[in-house]
């Protein structure tokens, strides 16, 4: 199996468009804090923007040539990452991707990652306290959370993240950025 990460500005206009159907779907719209459908235009004017924009990474994740989600970061004041996927992507795969990006991302920053979720999504709460994240504000509708470099090291060899590990040695990966 190969797993691409594509960063946006790579994307040809078939993927354009696909990452975009996928992040106007119902299931994830109601998980972001904008809700509101993109159109193809704002999007396409939000890749051209990446281009000059050294502070943040948006990748297409491929597996094949099937865009099965994404992931990014954006580094102002602080680390923040976020991700989606297509709802029938087998969950070890998510979790695959996941490892790698997060390795990816502590090759790159010495810091603090930050992720907040929204209450009402108890599966992506799990899914990012699995790796390792921890909770540390909330307000009516977030909860804030972090991971450190040193919590992910050790997180890594939880007994939750082991069978990903040994997965991982079925997959060939690139970045594409």
């Amino acid at each position: 199996m190969k797993i691409v990460f594509k960063d946006f500005i790579f994307l040809d206009e078939n993927e354009s468009k696909e990452i975009l159907e996928l992040r106007n779907q119902k299931y994830i719209k109601d998980n972001m804090l904008n809700r509101e459908n993109i159109s193809l235009e704002n999007h396409i004017n939000f890749i051209n923007s990446l281009k000059t924009l050294e502070d943040r990474k948006y990748f297409a994740i491929l597996e094949g040539n099937e865009i099965i989600g994404s992931l990014n970061f954006i580094k102002n004041k602080e680390l923040i990452w976020g991700l989606y996927f297509k709802e029938e992507i087998n969950p070890i795969l998510k979790s695959c991707t996941t490892y790698l990006f997060l390795e990816y991302i502590f090759n790159k920053f010495d810091e603090k990652i930050n992720s907040f979720v929204k209450k009402s999504n108890i599966v992506a709460l799990n899914f990012n306290k699995n790796f390792g994240f921890k909770s540390f504000k909330e307000d009516e509708e977030i909860i804030y959370l972090k991971l450190s470099n040193k919590d992910w090291q050790n997180q890594k060899n939880s007994k939750l993240l082991k069978p990903i590990k040994r997965y991982l040695d079925k997959i060939e990966y690139q970045f594409k950025d």
